[in-house]
């Protein structure tokens, strides 16, 4: 292998969003925060140190987001999951094996031997239910997506996401679990 590339795609803590988490989380958003830093930390570690390089993306979910209702000015910024991403950047700095993709956007884009890679949450997508359950929102959001990276001569060839608390892949789209895990809302 050349090298690897790790995928956050947000949602790494439960956070606050419903009021009810506040009183049934495990721990203080801050607490979870802390926990996951050196797990994470070592997961970087152990893949550079497995595969010799390394390229982080990282997105927010909206579990880490600090304001009640999801918001497009300051979203990253906003967001635990991109505090923490910018953290390990910081912890691997000096690591030349490591480099990093943390941008201040939802979306992050990536290559792979000159394949376009589009790394989103996915909580953009709306609906769900029914026969179809999440394949019309997911497959709605990833045609708005390659729609608007198109008309601007930026296309990509696969889309990732999480958001959903489960595996599914459907062709172009690869929908990943997040280290949030289930709860009552997945």
């Amino acid at each position: 292998y050349d090298g690897c590339v790790l995928l956050l795609g947000g949602d790494t803590i439960s956070g606050d969003i419903h009021e009810e988490l506040k009183e049934t989380n495990e721990a203080t958003v801050l607490e979870t925060v802390e926990f996951w830093l050196d797990p994470l930390a070592s997961v970087v570690a152990t893949l550079a140190e497995t595969f010799g390089r390394l390229h982080v993306v990282a997105v927010p979910g909206n579990h880490g987001r600090t304001t009640r209702k999801p918001r497009a000015t300051m979203r990253a910024q906003a967001n635990f999951d991109w505090l923490i991403a910018r953290l390990l950047t910081r912890e691997f700095r000096d690591d030349d094996r490591v480099t990093w993709n943390v941008p201040e956007s939802a979306d992050a884009y990536f290559d792979v031997y000159g394949y376009r890679h589009c790394l989103t949450h996915g909580d953009q997508a709306r609906g769900g239910s029914g026969i179809s359950g999440l394949l019309t929102p997911v497959s709605l959001l990833d045609h708005r997506k390659r729609k608007r990276d198109a008309a601007i001569g930026e296309p990509y060839s696969h889309l990732w996401m999480g958001h959903w608390h489960q595996y599914l892949q459907m062709g172009s789209v690869t929908i990943n679990g997040s280290l949030k895990g289930v709860d009552e809302y997945a």
